[in-house]
């Protein structure tokens, strides 16, 4: 303490009703503002008068020593002084981007993006049926050519006026959909593979597809009803409007910035 109030009392530190400086050190004045900015980046909110001095003093013995320091021949001055640089810089951007996005990317302007691009965010889906002759990794060339014959035989016999249906119920190796008459209820486009809603999408209603390979195996499609245009909501898509309006926003604003200041390289 006895140091500090020495400090204090050679620069002229102590100001009372001075136009709002509270301290000095070497001549450069200290403001109430920069010492409650201070108190703000450290979450302290004190109305207690001597807690604030104290904590005054503690902030302009950092001060001095910064200012004592500085005279010295310290080392690496001025990789001391880039690294500071940096750091200003660094907190100055982030913060005006952090406090620019957050308005810029209200949900007003979420549920605005939404409405305009109400294309990019409607999904298509079909529903369908299908019988599966399941083959595995593992089986010969051969086993491979009689489970290809055998899916063809099936739709042979459906095109022949045998059920779908029953065919499925009889046939079909996916079990959980084979009890339904292979019925796989909405599927969404390539929710089962490429090839799968490739082939689902193009058929018309009762058509029964040639068979599609899949890893599973060999698929018999037929769609139920036709394809329809789903809206996902808006809440399922709320965080990648936000991504997209971030990049979008954040690129224009530097482009902003940028072209509001002069830059010339010798």
């Amino acid at each position: 303490m006895r140091y500090i109030l020495c400090v204090f009392m050679i620069a002229g530190l102590l100001s009372c009703g001075d136009g709002g400086k509270v301290a000095s050190v070497d001549g450069r004045k200290v403001s109430t503002a920069e010492f409650d900015a201070y108190l703000k980046l450290k979450r302290i909110d004190t109305k207690d008068e001597k807690r604030r001095q104290a904590l005054l003093e503690q902030y302009m013995q950092r001060e001095a020593l910064a200012a004592a320091i500085e005279k010295t021949d310290l080392p690496n001055k001025p990789q001391i002084q880039a690294e500071v640089n940096e750091f200003r810089k660094e907190v100055l951007i982030s913060r005006y981007f952090d406090r620019f996005l957050k308005e810029q990317l209200s949900d007003e302007a979420v549920g605005k993006y939404y409405q305009v691009h109400a294309e990019e965010f409607t999904e298509k889906q079909v529903h369908a049926a299908h019988i599966l002759i399941r083959t595995h990794a593992m089986i010969t060339p051969e086993q491979r050519r009689a489970m290809l014959a055998k899916a063809k035989e099936v739709r042979e016999q459906i095109r022949n006026g045998q059920s779908f249906a029953e065919m499925a119920a009889q046939h079909s190796q996916d079990k959980a959909t084979a009890a339904k008459g292979g019925d796989m209820g909405w599927i969404k486009a390539e929710a089962m593979g490429k090839q799968f809603t490739d082939a689902a999408f193009k058929l018309q209603g009762g058509e029964v597809s040639q068979p599609v390979e899949t890893p599973f195996g060999y698929h018999l499609i037929t769609v139920l009803e036709p394809t329809r245009s789903v809206a996902k909501p808006l809440a399922a898509v709320a965080g990648q409007i936000r991504h997209t309006l971030k990049s979008e926003t954040k690129a224009k604003e530097l482009e902003r910035l940028l072209a509001s200041v002069k830059v010339k390289i010798d």
